[in-house]
């Protein structure tokens, strides 16, 4: 008879507002998820800065390690764009609108314990003439 132990990961969610002026009560969500191997965790980002806050940045730091690009998303129907290393299996946004949106880490493992920070800025258009 095999044992199984069941691994708790642990995730930390920080968030930050960049750019504009944004205020660390700009961005709100929870602080940690408890989860088992093989479980999803889904972290939610909100801000109250406004509604051309469409761009949203998530990201990951391992204890001892830099912070990682995960992905970037806007709300206006563009797929997200994944940092190197990461990709739409193991990890997946949704933003439908500017005041919000989510990360989803699938599978969890023990390497999935780390720190997230999702970071919003405002979308800014460039014309070329």
């Amino acid at each position: 008879r095999i044992n199984m132990i069941k691994t708790t990961v642990i995730l930390l969610l920080s968030l930050y507002c960049i750019q504009g002026g944004a205020r660390a009560n700009d961005v709100l969500q929870p602080h940690a998820i408890f989860a088992e191997t093989g479980q999803t965790a889904t972290f939610n980002c909100k801000q109250t800065k406004g509604s051309t806050y469409r761009e949203m940045y998530w990201y990951r730091q391992r204890q001892g390690e830099s912070m990682k690009f995960i992905v970037f998303t806007v709300n206006y129907g563009l797929k997200p764009e994944f940092g190197e290393g990461f990709d739409e299996k193991k990890v997946s946004a949704n933003k439908t609108v500017p005041e919000s949106g989510s990360l989803t880490v699938n599978d969890l493992d023990s390497t999935d314990s780390a720190m997230y920070f999702c970071s919003v800025r405002e979308h800014s258009a460039v014309t070329t003439g």
